[in-house]
């Protein structure tokens, strides 16, 4: 983990570059303003693009389609298209089903979830919720507390949630409203994806890991299901989980500024 510090660094820092290629690409095929265009775009999750783009003076709306359907792109296309390039893995849902658990195990991971959600929220940490809870198990893990995953069903109930959720974002107003949007929403969200896609094969050649891993690791978003896949595969689950991490926290607690910055420059050259 210590040696692929600098490519996680690096990977969060390109995607956040990247994502600023795609809003060049998003603005001149859909015509929005630069702001729109770059909370859309850089992979910071619905809430906390509709929160900005709200401070911003800007439409929530085709931010959250964006972004919610960047997701739901991921989560079709790559596990599976991983999965079945592979070629190794015969039964998907089996290998995440043999879990060992433990009742004390499972309800020490939630506390340290809960404890790292709090101090997140005291710290005024974006999405506090998510980014502390993710930390505190991180915390959690990384100290060899005697923590163990949660029982299956509890994992496939927590799935049915964030995909009813995902779902719901996809209202007829938003749909109706976000007409002209759409095509290049979806363009877009491909070309971040294939960006991404090809930033994970260089870094396979860089850091010695599977194709696998590395397009599981550099994957704009949806830190689940990149998790589980890697799971699945029974291939680099931490390395997987350590680069969606680092992204994250480099990512959200600063997502502000980079709007800001996007702002400030945007002005300078007239261009909002």
């Amino acid at each position: 983990m210590v040696s692929l510090v600098i490519p996680m660094v690096g990977a969060a820092v390109l995607t956040i570059g990247l994502g600023f290629v795609v809003a060049a690409f998003l603005m001149r095929t859909t015509g929005v303003d630069v702001i729109t265009a770059v909370l859309a775009s850089i992979p910071m999750g619905p809430v906390e693009s509709a929160n900005l783009a709200v401070k911003h003076n800007v439409l929530p709306g085709p931010v959250v389609f964006a972004q919610t359907l960047r997701i739901m792109l991921l989560v079709i296309l790559i596990p599976p298209a991983i999965v079945a390039l592979d070629g190794t893995v015969k039964d998907p849902v089996a290998a995440l089903s043999r879990v060992d658990w433990t009742v004390s195990g499972a309800m020490l991971l939630a506390v340290t979830g809960v404890g790292g959600a709090l101090a997140a929220r005291v710290l005024h940490l974006a999405n506090p919720f998510f980014v502390g809870s993710l930390g505190g198990a991180a915390f959690a893990a990384a100290f060899s507390l005697p923590i163990t995953a949660y029982p299956y069903p509890l994992l496939v109930l927590a799935q049915v949630f964030l995909g009813v959720w995902l779902g719901a974002v996809f209202d007829r107003d938003l749909l109706r409203h976000a007409r002209g949007f759409i095509p290049g929403a979806i363009a877009a969200s491909l070309f971040l994806i294939a960006l991404c896609i090809a930033m994970g094969l260089v870094l396979t050649w860089v850091t010695d890991q599977t194709w696998q891993v590395m397009l599981l690791a550099t994957a704009p978003g949806s830190v689940t299901e990149m998790a589980l896949t890697a799971k699945i595969l029974e291939d680099g689950l931490a390395i997987v989980t350590a680069f969606h991490v680092v992204r994250i926290f480099i990512i959200l607690p600063f997502a502000n500024s980079i709007i800001e910055f996007t702002v400030l420059v945007a002005n300078r050259w007239g261009a909002r």
